[in-house]
């Protein structure tokens, strides 16, 4: 077995939405924008974050359109 093989396995994690990674990087931009001295790249890399997060559920819902009207 593959504990024999030195790996291990760790527990499944529960999945994270699309929607609770959008809230959990609001949060983060929260609690990063009540400390002193973070740089100003730390929000912009938070903000690529949230754009891309955006854009995954913009497509996420032109897909699933899409996929209704071609059942129709």
């Amino acid at each position: 077995g593959s504990e024999e093989d030195g790996e291990v396995s760790l527990p499944l994690q529960p999945k994270i939405t699309i929607t609770d990674a959008i809230s959990n990087v609001q949060k983060l931009r929260q609690f990063l924008s009540t400390c002193v001295g973070v740089p100003d790249t730390v929000f912009g890399q938070l903000n690529g974050i949230d754009e891309y997060l955006m854009r995954k559920v913009t497509q996420t819902l032109v897909d699933s359109k899409i996929t209704d009207l071609l059942q129709t």
